[in-house]
């Protein structure tokens, strides 16, 4: 929290001078009375900047945290005075402010938690317009290679993979090409670790689009990369825990949806291990956890495990996801699997049917994650019971969807 730190030291001086400013005697305009003005009007001048500094920190904690709706106001009034000081630092020969891009990114990442994917392309497509124009600076000090990330997982959602491929691949090399720069250890390893996030996202890419095999050497060459990039003393930070944790949850869940359930369970486990020493048990990052665990406990018979598991995972995903739809139709769908396999066909039905206008509303009719919801459906509505023409017709198309969708986006 250092801008939050700097913020509240800078009013402390604010305060000061103010207060032997007014602490002065008052018959002459001495040269101390003179100074103190100028002092005070440098720190009003500067006060926005540490202000933009500030909710650079302040709303990466609170998106961390969760605090959805929190985090998008912090970062829209960085942005907003990133605006406003934007003659000032024009004056001083810069094109925007050295905070705006930070916040920028804030902001978007607060978009496209609440599903909106084009505001959040736009206003990652002019950071990119911006970054673009201060070329030549290291990929340590240039947010290009990270605007590149974050437009990669928009374009994704969007449904666009070849420009998401297009974007990762380039965020990729501009890191790799820096790193033989790097003045010191904590530059490379900073960079190691984005390029990892980047090899995980590309495996991500990869199975969405059916390519198991590249999907998978992703996710591993990820996690390798995040293996050898360890600090100085040997420790990982919280950030860094949580990543691990993501890419090992990440790699578990494409083994289990693949059924290697003895390759998944010890994944799945150390990333909850990971998550919970580190977080509340209530923090919506546990959420991911409970709900990759529950479907390992389903495919394994042990239903009471997963019920209570999944409890808590939407428990917590109705409080912090409100916003977050595609988050709680991913619960909804493991707990129709569960309710499916308790023999509750009518409730499966439902929490499918609900899930599935949840991916449509924040993906859109044709996304490879609404075509695992048509195809869960579909299985549930085929089942042995015999079935009305209005049934059949709508398993049939329900398929057809599903196979339109897979067929679309499945690599060439």
């Amino acid at each position: 929290m250092s801008g939050l730190s700097a913020w509240c030291k800078w009013l402390l001086v604010g305060v000061c001078f103010a207060w032997l400013f007014a602490a002065l005697p008052g018959s002459s305009a001495s040269a101390v009375r003179v100074g103190l003005a100028i002092l005070l009007l440098l720190w009003a001048l500067c006060a926005p900047f540490v202000l933009s500094w500030c909710m650079v920190d302040l709303a990466g904690w609170a998106f961390h945290q969760g605090y959805y709706s929190l985090a998008f106001a912090l970062a829209r009034l960085g942005v907003q005075s990133d605006i406003a000081v934007q003659p000032l630092v024009q004056v001083a020969g810069l094109s925007d402010s050295p905070f705006a891009a930070f916040n920028s990114l804030n902001l978007a990442n607060s978009e496209m938690v609440g599903g909106q994917f084009i505001a959040a392309k736009e206003r990652l497509t002019a950071a990119l317009a911006q970054s673009d124009c201060m070329a030549g600076m290291p990929a340590t000090t240039s947010v290009t290679p990270f605007v590149l990330s974050h437009l990669a997982s928009v374009e994704q959602c969007l449904g666009n993979f070849e420009q998401a491929h297009s974007f990762l691949t380039r965020s990729i090399n501009l890191k790799s090409n820096s790193i033989k720069d790097c003045e010191s250890s904590s530059e490379k390893l900073a960079l190691e670790r984005a390029i990892a996030a980047d090899r995980h996202a590309l495996g991500c890419f990869f199975e969405k689009r059916l390519a198991m095999v590249e999907a998978e050497k992703n996710y591993l060459a990820a996690l390798e990369i995040l293996e050898r990039s360890v600090d100085v003393k040997g420790e990982l930070v919280e950030w860094e825990s949580e990543m691990r944790a993501s890419f090992v949850n990440g790699l578990g869940e494409f083994y289990l949806r693949q059924g290697k359930v003895d390759l998944a369970e010890p994944l799945l486990r150390q990333a909850y291990a990971l998550r919970s020493s580190r977080f509340p048990a209530n923090h919506p990052i546990m959420s991911a956890s409970y709900d990759a665990l529950a479907r390992l406990e389903i495919v394994k018979g042990n239903l009471l495990e997963a019920d209570s598991l999944l409890k808590r995972a939407y428990k917590i995903r109705l409080h912090y996801c409100k916003e977050n739809l595609s988050d709680l139709a991913d619960t909804q769908l493991s707990l129709a699997k569960l309710k499916q396999s308790q023999g509750l066909s009518a409730e499966a039905e439902n929490l499918l049917r609900q899930a599935l206008l949840a991916k449509e509303k924040v993906f859109g009719a044709c996304h490879p994650d609404v075509a695992e919801v048509l195809e869960a459906l579909s299985q549930l509505l085929n089942g042995p019971e015999p079935k009305e023409e209005g049934v059949i017709a709508e398993i049939s198309l329900l398929r057809e969807r599903a196979a339109a969708i897979r067929s679309f986006y499945a690599v060439k």
